[in-house]
């Protein structure tokens, strides 16, 4: 390091002055802080393209629908594969699943809580009787 200012100072400076100035200065501080600016710019930048090109699929989604509906209304045949493809696209790209294999859900059935169990019988009574006024009114 005292290399780069051996030039500027006719002399290389010694290492306990580099450090003096090091600590002076806040060299170390100074340059992470720069690291972390530098980093959080890159991210935004990579928000930003990220951001852009879910537009531009959107979009081109968009345009793919509008195309398939105008063919539909001159009279032309549609595939549905072609809106398959092109809604596959836009899912993948902002994210969200394709068929129901990579939906992440619960299993369909489980066993009720006692307190589940004792709702379900006050729900069944409440009806039960809402069905009798319903008969006797009738």
């Amino acid at each position: 390091m005292g290399v780069e200012f051996a030039g500027r100072l006719d002399k290389k400076p010694s290492d306990t002055t580099l450090e003096r100035w090091s600590k002076k200065y806040h060299w170390v501080e100074r340059r992470e802080f720069k690291l972390k600016e530098d980093l959080e710019i890159l991210l935004e930048k990579t928000r930003k393209i990220i951001r852009y090109k879910k537009h531009r699929i959107a979009e081109t989604f968009e345009r793919i629908i509008n195309k398939r509906i105008k063919q539909l209304k001159d009279g032309e045949m549609v595939t549905t594969l072609d809106l398959k493809q092109a809604w596959e696209m836009l899912q993948v790209e902002i994210g969200k699943p394709t068929s129901r294999a990579e939906l992440k859900s619960e299993p369909e059935q489980r066993l009720l809580t006692p307190e589940e169990k004792e709702h379900g019988k006050k729900l069944h009574e409440a009806v039960k009787w809402y069905l009798k006024q319903q008969r006797k009114n009738s």
